[in-house]
């Protein structure tokens, strides 16, 4: 997290936050006890879940002062608000907030709150209604645990239809963590356009209490709110690319951008891709020497573009820049989308993969999959599933000794 960005005061209900406490001593306040529905436009999901911390976002219909409590257990006790620089967060629709100091491996209760404001004056604020959430839980993950259920979904291109016809396909396997390897907003228009369909992924996956990623494909990238639809998002970093330690899996996630050149008369100008593949390069380097990706019994990669499996004469400029590197680092695995056609590669010889590439389909009912990953202590099984609930493939690697 940037040090400016979200800065979060956390204290006990006793102590009191400040813009908390002034809310309940304003004459026009309303009891957060008095529950009114209606405020939340978005419910809540879980962001950048580490041992120690984690951020719940949600989006409310009209502008609002919002917090967090939660403890370890029902009855809460304690409180969390977004501060920067010195000023509490309010009057906005958009929440982001981080609770911190949490202890790895441990399971935790929260409720969000939200209270409206009707009038924003320079010495007075007009409250309105208050919404409180159900209380939800979350876990924090433990870097010594030895196994990780996961979830793909890619390509929806916003067909929901497809999305649940996967969702039914999930049931029984109980995951720890979601996963959207982009094109699942196609050419995002607005918040109209975003948020409902950020509500129906997140409620489907039950991201208000199991952590979920929503990673961009080229997709995410077109469109009018392409630009503003980052920030509905938050992760380790602040990057659409970053690293992430989850059980014994060490993820890489990177971003392939657009699916053509800069140059292209499609993107006016306003891209500057190649600038970003060589950021990631030099990241990626420097990623991969690290400790915690040497040590971990699985090194995953995760972008949503394959620059394996793509046809030849596509745009491929990843392979020569990036490819070098994810060979000589060791991934055990790979997931992609983008093609819309569902197939496991087995590892290639020097000069292209040495690790097996997984590919979604999408977004059809006829070619839609889902992607289920389970690890432990001995091995990593990946299956690709088809809306009617077939499997379409399998993979197993071993775990590193």
């Amino acid at each position: 997290m940037k040090k400016r960005e979200f800065l979060v005061s956390s204290v006990g209900i006793g102590a009191v936050l400040p813009a908390i406490s002034a809310v309940a001593a304003s004459e026009k306040a309303v009891s957060a006890d008095e529950e009114i529905k209606g405020l939340f436009r978005v419910n809540p999901y879980l962001q950048n879940v580490s041992e120690t911390e984690v951020t719940v976002m949600w989006m409310t219909r009209t502008t609002c002062f919002s917090w967090v409590e939660w403890g370890e257990t029902k009855e809460l006790g304690n409180a969390t608000q977004s501060i920067v620089d010195g000023q509490v967060t309010a009057n906005n629709t958009l929440n982001k907030i981080t609770i911190s100091g949490l202890e790895p491996g441990t399971s935790y209760f929260y409720r969000i709150y939200s209270r409206e404001i009707i009038e924003y004056n320079p010495y007075k604020v007009k409250w309105g209604a208050t919404e409180k959430s159900a209380v939800l839980s979350f876990t924090t993950p433990h870097v010594k645990s030895d196994s990780l259920n996961c979830i793909f979904f890619n390509d929806i291109h916003d067909r929901l239809q497809t999305f649940n016809a996967l969702l039914d396909q999930v049931k029984g396997f109980d995951h720890d963590l979601s996963i959207f390897n982009g094109d699942c907003f196609n050419d995002p228009r607005s918040e109209e356009h975003v948020y409902p369909l950020l509500d129906a992924y997140g409620q489907g996956v039950r991201a208000a209490e199991r952590p979920v990623i929503y990673l961009r494909g080229n997709h995410e990238i077109r469109g009018s709110y392409s630009r503003q639809w980052p920030s509905v998002g938050s992760n380790p970093g602040g990057k659409q690319y970053f690293a992430m330690r989850r059980g014994p899996i060490q993820f890489i996630f990177m971003d392939c951008g657009e699916d053509k050149p800069d140059s292209h008369q499609a993107y006016s100008g306003l891209n500057d891709f190649e600038g970003f593949h060589r950021e990631q390069a030099g990241w990626l380097e420097k990623e991969i020497e690290k400790p915690e990706f040497k040590n971990a019994k699985y090194r995953v990669l995760v972008h949503h573009i394959p620059i394996y499996g793509l046809n030849e004469k596509k745009y491929n400029p990843w392979k020569s820049l990036w490819g070098p590197a994810m060979n000589r680092a060791g991934f055990d695995i790979s997931f992609h989308g983008h093609t819309h056609r569902a197939v496991i590669h087995p590892p290639m010889t020097a000069g292209e993969h040495n690790f097996p590439v997984i590919i979604g389909g999408g977004p059809t009912m006829d070619n839609g999959t889902l992607t289920l990953l389970q690890a432990d202590a001995t091995e990593l099984t990946v299956k690709l599933v088809g809306t009617d609930g077939r499997c379409i493939a399998t993979h197993t690697v071993p775990a590193r000794t």
